[in-house]
């Protein structure tokens, strides 16, 4: 049994951190935690996530589909240049007679044969396509009143809190668990099969041990992800969940794979306010405003207009709500600034080379359009 443990232990490892290695989109914004308390933004790529036990990471659409009132723009899909998803010629838009007829596939909404939209998670997905249903049935005069109070949701950070709490009291019998799990086969079980080997029954006794809070571990989390959809806390990804639960070295990161769902419906604005206040919510506070401006600015019909004042609205209002002035969001220039962002404006001390928002490279000078 330990020569067993000694060949299969660098296999578990390697599964493990494999595991752990989550891409980062450009699309979307991932706001990760070590502890589940202080939050910062992930880096577009590949990064290393949910490391350990008690880890967090939540995922979030940062390029969703604009409802107005005559139909729903749907963004570009593949990779886009910087202030692309500002320019109204660059969407597609799809009216409601077609949009009804919408179908999802895992993480992608299908308006047509044509036209869909890649989201960061299944829970996502299904909640633009519920909200397109809706304001499919509608006049034009209630869909303003629906897009509005559904996006007066978004911008709550409030909401993004009570969520987090709520899932955190939730899960808080889940975390024992995990750390056993954890504990006892990445420091227990192979602690035993090095410095014990000739204890055979010892080996033997944490191996079973090891299949036990697997199994214990892998009902309490399909436990708890019915119980946070019975609450209405969040839709579980069952076919991320359930792969995680497959191996016993990843069934302890159950709590993340739900976690990635908590808050799939409400903008990244919102949930840095209250996840990741300072500069995180400040940087931003500043794309946003950039690329307001850059919507408003361009020759779009009246429906792109009136989406966008709305959007312009609720980001003063949130501004306010936070206790943030609209000044303070802009580093000063001078000195101590290094370069800027061409897309939002964003200036960087010295020292950085592309912007953590935009993911472009930063120049000494906005460039003349």
């Amino acid at each position: 049994m330990a020569e067993i443990v000694c060949e299969l232990y660098p296999f578990i490892v390697a599964l493990y951190l494999v595991d752990a290695l989550a891409w980062v989109s450009t699309r979307e914004v991932v706001f990760a935690s070590l502890t589940g308390e202080s939050f910062r933004t992930r880096r577009p790529g590949l990064n290393l996530i949910g490391l350990l036990p008690f880890a967090m990471d939540l995922r979030v659409a940062a390029n969703r589909p604009i409802a107005t009132r005559s139909g729903v723009l749907v963004p570009p899909e593949g990779p886009v240049t910087a202030g692309a998803l500002s320019n109204p010629s660059n969407y597609q838009t799809v009216p409601y007679t077609e949009a009804r007829q919408a179908k999802i596939e895992h993480t992608t909404v299908k308006f047509n044969d044509f036209t869909r939209w890649k989201a960061p998670t299944p829970g996502a997905a299904l909640h633009v396509q519920a909200l397109v249903l809706e304001l499919s049935g509608l006049s034009e005069a209630q869909r303003d009143d629906r897009i509005r109070k559904q996006l007066r949701a978004a911008f709550d950070p409030e909401e993004a809190r009570r969520r987090l709490d709520e899932f955190s009291a939730a899960a808080e019998p889940l975390v024992a668990l995990d750390d056993a799990l954890f504990f006892t086969i990445f420091i227990v079980l192979p602690g035993c099969a090095i410095l014990a080997p000739a204890i055979p029954a010892l080996v033997a006794i944490v191996a079973a041990l090891s299949a036990c809070l697997w199994a214990v571990t892998a009902a309490a989390t399909v436990r708890l992800a019915r119980r946070l959809a019975t609450l209405s806390i969040l839709r579980p990804d069952a076919v991320r969940l359930a792969t995680v639960l497959l191996l016993p070295p990843t069934a302890f990161r159950g709590r993340h794979a739900l976690a990635a769902e908590l808050v799939h419906d409400l903008e990244p604005l919102a949930i840095a306010a209250a996840l990741a206040p300072g500069e995180c919510h400040g940087q931003l506070v500043r794309a946003e405003r950039a690329a307001v401006e850059r919507a408003l600015a361009a020759e779009g019909p009246d429906h792109w207009k009136h989406a966008w004042k709305l959007r312009s609205e609720l980001l003063t209002d949130l501004l306010e709500r936070t206790g943030l002035r609209e000044t303070e969001p802009v580093a000063p220039r001078g000195s101590e600034v290094g370069l800027i962002c061409p897309a939002c404006t964003a200036a960087y001390r010295p020292g950085f080379e592309r912007c953590s928002d935009c993911n472009v490279a930063l120049v000494s000078a906005i460039p003349n359009s």
